[in-house]
């Protein structure tokens, strides 16, 4: 701290502790009362789904979904699409760098049925 500035720094907080707060400074000459932002950093919500599926062919399809209701205090860089056969337990990674809400999956086995998850 200085006479010109002072740090806060609040451990432990979480998501729903960010937003609009009235910082209220007190001393001899007076009071005085701001209103701020608080922005919470933690790492972002899942997108929100329903994953949209559509364009369905015996070996593509096209998802669509919605960003996160919380990004985490940064902008979305990047989604991770996985896709998984409903008899394996393995997920694959169909793309790694979609910087888009929707990804048109190719490469699809006729016959197979697939599970989806974005990341």
């Amino acid at each position: 701290n200085t006479d010109f500035k002072a740090l806060i720094i609040v451990k432990d907080a979480i998501r729903v502790d960010g937003g609009h707060y009235t910082l209220q400074a007190s001393n001899v000459a007076g009071t005085k009362s701001v209103p701020i932002i608080v922005k919470v950093l933690d790492r972002p919500g899942p997108p929100v789904g329903p994953v949209q599926i559509t364009g369905v062919t015996c070996d593509k399809c096209s998802l669509a979904w919605s960003p996160p209701e919380h990004d985490g205090g940064s902008d979305i860089s990047h989604y991770i699409v996985e896709k998984r056969e409903t008899g394996r337990l393995a997920w694959t990674v169909v793309a790694s760098d979609v910087v888009t809400t929707s990804l048109k999956v190719t490469k699809l086995l006729e016959g197979n049925e697939y599970i989806f998850r974005i990341l």
